[in-house]
């Protein structure tokens, strides 16, 4: 059997795609996984080998203690594959290692900070460039950070769901992700302005799930206390899997709110291709990676403005008949992590030994 190792300065679980990479192929390789445990919860997987260092990895002694594992761990087992995930200073590695060796990139540095955003996206850009394999999200991304041709595109993905028949006479509306640089008050003054305009008479909710600051949080909490139809709008705190299966389950529109930033711009949207793999129409922000995925048979894209939210739920509304749950899931199974893997991870780890 051949052996794979995963490098990630975060816990094991931290990444979802690493997590479906290692549930996936865990009964066709032998996988090791290194990370810190940032003193969180261990997330356990049977067929997975685990090692964790105490930590967060910040400080400089921690990164060259981790450096210092790589080194041992690659001196005493064999990998046939080696999937590093970049963080700064990854690029040292390259000193002792050689064969097999991937540098991965799944996101640029997204800041408002210019001048920081600009340094670390040169620093990754720079560092990239000692590994003599690369795999990145996105092509778009791959532009973005002047990454080159020699490069290996590993998508981004999500799990596949039970098939279940989706109702579209009512709207019942999600949003799952972060709060951080999101302004998820829009959503709310969009879909308040929507229900206005058929005077708060249609069955519709809208229910949202995520994180944020304390103060990104206590704003969400305001706008839906201050909209007037707090009975159709709920904030549910933070929802994980498994238990955020039943919202995917349950509802059948899903709102992928990207602002319109350059740095947005590159990054594949997460939540997308989870709600249309639940069959579920979307409402997608206007960003390059939406609209290489949303038509007109799976949802509507969208500006970022109030009154473009409002106008996309409008338009989902009038339109709703034309959705068919199944349809909408069945041509989404590319995205689905069993795809990617196996059609694309597999083929990119035998090519490379």
């Amino acid at each position: 059997m051949k052996s794979l190792l995963f490098i990630n300065p975060g816990p094991f679980g931290s990444l979802t795609d690493t997590f479906y990479y290692c549930k996936i192929l865990k009964d066709k390789y032998d996988i090791t996984y290194l990370g810190f445990d940032e003193s969180k919860p261990m997330v356990e997987m049977n067929g997975i080998r685990i090692i964790h260092l105490p930590g967060s990895g910040k400080k400089l002694r921690q990164k060259l203690l981790f450096v210092k594992k790589i080194r041992e761990i690659t001196r005493d087992y064999e990998f046939n594959f080696i999937l590093i995930y970049y963080y700064i200073g990854c690029s040292i590695i390259r000193l002792f290692l050689k064969n097999n060796l991937v540098v991965d990139i799944r996101t640029s540095y997204i800041s408002k900070n210019l001048f920081r955003r600009i340094l670390s996206n040169s620093i990754m850009s720079l560092e990239v460039r000692f590994f003599e394999y690369k795999s990145v999200i996105s092509e778009s991304l791959a532009r973005y950070l002047w990454l080159g041709s020699k490069l290996h595109i590993l998508p981004l993905g999500a799990p596949s769901f039970p098939l279940i028949k989706k109702d579209f006479n009512s709207l019942n509306i999600l949003y799952v992700g972060t709060f951080h640089q999101r302004n998820i008050v829009n959503t709310i003054l969009g879909f308040t302005r929507f229900m206005s305009r058929h005077n708060n008479q249609l069955t519709a909710k809208y229910t949202i799930i995520g994180f944020g600051t304390d103060v990104e949080t206590q704003e969400i909490k305001d706008a839906i206390a201050s909209s007037g139809i707090s009975d159709s709008i709920s904030y549910d705190g933070i929802i994980r899997y498994p238990e955020l299966i039943k919202y995917l389950e349950i509802n059948n529109v899903g709102i992928s709110y990207i602002p319109l930033r350059k740095y947005f711009d590159n990054q594949p949207p997460t939540k997308t291709f989870e709600y249309l793999l639940s069959g579920m129409a979307v409402l997608a922000t206007d960003t390059s990676e939406n609209r290489k995925i949303i038509n007109d048979s799976n949802g509507i894209i969208i500006g970022e403005s109030v009154d473009d939210i409002c106008f996309g739920l409008e338009h989902i509304y009038l339109n709703r008949v034309k959705y068919i749950s199944e349809y909408i899931q069945n041509d989404s199974c590319k995205y689905s992590w069993d795809n990617i893997v196996n059609f694309n991870l597999v083929p990119y780890i035998e090519s490379l030994q």
